[in-house]
């Protein structure tokens, strides 16, 4: 028995690589925009891309309406987020010069190192089962990312 082999002529051949060659460029091209976190001059990298991590983990945490199990899955979250974001320097420290620079920038880790070890609480208090616990360390860290919003985010205009 012989196998036939249907292969595309060579013109044929070249208008499907030019058409594959002009989407690719097309998806290229095609950038989407994201909001402003305000924590990076651009809207890439690590601190972008973390703190967008950590908002969309504060979401799912109000969302989550007592589900213990989607909190833990936010509090997870949240501590990837937070490992990404904690080593960036906000551009409102980076502005800074000398010892203000310096203050900024360690209270700003010292900040991130207290948020992760409340993402921690939260998660064990979930994974405990202690429905009030949760509910008062979601408080508490929604304390704490206010704080951080003021002191650390660039003011929208």
């Amino acid at each position: 028995m012989t196998k036939f082999e249907v292969r595309p002529a060579p013109a044929r051949r070249s208008l499907i690589l030019g058409a594959g060659v002009l989407a690719l460029a097309c998806a290229l091209a095609w950038t989407p925009t994201f909001e402003s976190t305000g924590f990076a001059g651009v809207d890439d990298g690590p601190m972008h891309d973390g703190m967008e991590s950590l908002n969309r983990s504060f979401r799912s945490l109000r969302r989550a309406k007592g589900d213990l199990a989607k909190i833990t899955e936010g509090a997870v979250g949240m501590q990837k987020a937070i490992a990404l974001c904690k080593g960036e320097t906000p551009d409102t420290v980076a502005a800074l010069e000398g010892d203000a620079r310096a203050a900024a920038l360690k209270e700003y880790r010292i900040q991130m190192i207290e948020l992760m070890k409340e993402s921690l609480n939260l998660e064990r208090a979930a994974l405990e089962g202690d429905a009030e616990k949760v509910q008062a360390t979601i408080r508490t860290l929604q304390g704490m990312q206010k704080k951080g919003h003021d002191q650390f985010k660039k003011d929208e205009d």
